[in-house]
C-alpha cells in the first residue's frame, strides 16, 4: 500500500503547485475493490491510473476504441490514456463543461491539405497536404474535431451548419453524423465540407454506423436503413421496418446487423441485402445498446431480463434478471455487471455464475463483448484495466478493431438505464495543459511518436 500513498502524494503535490487554495486529491487506492477480491475471481488489475483532475472536477463517460482509453471529464476536458499500458498521452478541452459531447469514432490515414480556402475547394490537387494521420474524431452539437491520435493535436475543425444529434462514425474520407430533424450527413474532412444530406422518417437518435463502403442508419419510426454512401444519387439500398422506436445502438460487421428495438425484438438482418436473419421477442422494450462476441449477442431488456443468443440461430443459451452489461471476453466466460454493480464470472455458453465480486469504487464501466480485457473508472479519476490471472500481455491485435467503427456512446454508470451520450460544447484548439494521470502500473510501453507543436502531452 505504501506505493499508492506515494502517488495520492504526487496529486496533492500537483494541486498546490497550480495554485489552488484548497488541498485536494482522489480518494486512496483502497476505496476501490481490492486485488484480494479479484484474484478470487481468477482476475487481477493489468494497470491502474489515477488521474489528475481540477477541483470540483469528476470523470464523466470513459470510451475504449482499438488501443485508446478516452475519458471525458465534467469540465469536458478529454484525456487519452494508452490502452495496453495506462499511460496517459494528452489532455484536450473539447467544449465548455455545459454543452453536450458525443461518443469519439477512429478513422485511419487521414489525408489533409495544408491550408483551408476557396482553392482547396476549386483546386484540390494543387494544394501540399499533410503527411497521412491517425485520428480521433469527437463532435459537439455544432463543431467536430478531428485531433491526431498520438499527440492530440486538433488538425480541423469543422463546423456543422445543423445541430447534431448524434455522435458519428468516419470512413477516413466523410464524417457521418445526424442532426435534430431527422437528417443525416456526409461531410467531407478535407474542407470541412458538407458533401451530401438525405432525409430519415423520424428523430435520429443512435449514431449512423459505416460499414464495408456502406452507411447504417436507424431512426425512432422503426425504420433501419442502409445507403450507399458514395453514389452521387439512389444511395438508397434497402430498408427493414420494425413495430418501435430505434434508440439503443446497433452492431453491423461481417456477420450482420443487430438491431435493438423498443417493440420488444431483437433483429439480426444480412448486412449486405437487408434480409432477415431472425429475430427474438423478449419481454420488455430494448433501449440498450445490442452486444456481440464471437458466439453470442447479449441483449437487456428494459423491466424483464438480460439475454444471452446465439449468434448464429437466435436461439437462447440463457437469461438473468439481474444482469445487465458484458464487460469483457474471458477465455470460455464472460465478465457480465449486474445491476448492483457486481461483476459475475459467467460461463458464455450456459450461464452458470463462478464468481461474483462487488466492484466497489467504480461507478464507469466500458462495454465490452469481444475483448480480453475490462476497462473501468471512478467518479474521482481512477481508471483501471482489469485481466484474467496470469493470462499473459495485453498485445494491440487483442484490442484493435475497424478504424471505422465508433465507440459504444456511453460508459455504463447505471447498467439499467440506457447508455447516452455525454455533456460538452465549443472547441478549444490547444490540448489543455492540466496534468492528466499518475499511472500505477505500466506493463506495457507506448508508442513513441513526435508531439505536435501546439500539443500539451500529459504527465505522469
Amino acid at each position: 500500500m505504501r506505493r499508492f500513498g506515494i502517488l495520492a502524494g504526487v496529486v496533492v503535490i500537483v494541486a498546490l503547485s497550480s495554485g489552488c487554495q484548497h488541498v485536494y486529491g482522489p480518494k486512496p487506492w483502497t476505496s476501490v475493490v481490492a486485488s484480494e477480491e479479484l484474484a478470487k475471481a481468477s482476475l487481477q488489475y493489468y494497470w491502474r491510473t489515477q488521474l489528475v483532475l481540477e477541483p470540483g472536477e469528476s470523470l464523466r463517460n470513459l470510451w475504449q476504441i482499438d488501443l485508446d482509453v478516452y475519458a471525458l471529464t465534467s469540465t469536458n476536458r478529454l484525456i487519452s490514456i494508452d490502452a495496453l499500458s495506462g499511460s496517459p498521452r494528452w489532455t484536450l478541452k473539447i467544449a465548455e463543461p455545459t454543452q453536450v459531447v458525443f461518443a469519439p469514432c477512429h478513422a485511419n490515414d487521414v489525408s489533409l491539405p495544408q491550408q483551408t480556402g476557396l482553392l482547396e475547394v476549386t483546386e484540390p490537387n494543387t494544394i501540399p497536404r499533410l503527411k497521412p494521420f491517425n485520428a480521433v474524431i469527437i463532435n459537439t452539437l455544432t463543431t467536430a474535431l478531428v485531433i491526431e491520435r498520438n499527440s492530440g493535436t486538433v488538425m480541423r475543425t469543422i463546423n456543422f451548419q445543423f445541430a447534431a444529434n448524434t455522435g458519428g462514425s468516419c470512413d477516413g474520407t466523410y464524417f457521418y453524423v445526424a442532426s435534430v430533424t431527422g437528417r443525416y450527413y456526409a461531410i467531407r474532412l478535407s474542407e470541412g465540407l458538407q458533401e451530401w444530406e438525405m432525409s430519415g422518417d423520424d428523430l435520429i437518435s443512435v449514431k449512423p454506423v459505416y460499414y464495408n463502403h456502406r452507411l447504417y442508419v436507424a431512426t425512432h419510426a422503426g425504420t433501419f436503413m442502409c445507403v450507399s454512401p458514395n453514389l452521387a444519387a439512389d444511395r438508397h439500398l434497402w430498408t427493414q421496418k420494425t413495430d418501435g422506436p430505434i434508440t439503443g445502438e446497433f452492431v453491423v460487421d461481417a456477420r450482420g446487423c443487430f438491431v435493438p428495438s423498443q417493440d420488444f425484438r431483437l433483429y439480426a438482418y444480412d448486412a449486405p441485402s437487408g434480409g432477415e436473419l431472425w429475430k427474438y421477442v423478449m419481454q420488455g422494450p430494448l433501449r440498450t445498446a445490442a452486444q456481440v462476441s464471437a458466439r453470442s449477442v447479449f441483449q437487456y431488456a428494459d423491466h424483464d431480463r438480460f439475454y444471452a443468443l446465439d449468434l448464429a440461430s437466435g436461439r437462447k443459451r440463457w437469461d438473468n434478471p439481474s444482469d445487465r452489461l458484458v464487460l469483457g471476453s474471458l477465455g470460455n466466460n464472460v465478465a457480465v455487471l449486474t445491476a448492483d454493480l457486481r461483476l459475475v464470472v459467467t460461463d458464455e455458453m450456459t450461464g452458470e455464475a463462478s464468481y461474483s465480486v462487488p466492484m466497489t469504487g467504480l461507478s464507469l464501466f466500458v462495454p465490452n463483448a469481444s475483448r480480453p480485457a475490462i476497462y473501468a473508472g471512478s467518479d474521482d479519476g481512477k481508471v483501471v484495466c482489469i485481466r484474467q490471472a496470469k493470462s499473459g500481455p495485453l498485445k494491440p491485435g487483442m484490442l484493435s478493431e475497424s478504424a471505422s467503427q465508433p465507440a459504444t456512446s456511453q460508459a455504463a454508470s447505471a447498467p439499467a438505464s440506457a447508455p447516452a451520450a455525454a455533456p460538452a460544447e465549443t472547441p478549444a484548439a490547444t490540448p489543455t495543459e492540466t496534468p492528466a494521470a499518475t499511472p500505477e502500473a505500466t506493463p506495457a510501453t507506448p508508442e513513441a511518436t513526435p508531439a505536435a507543436p501546439e500539443a500539451t502531452p500529459a504527465q505522469p
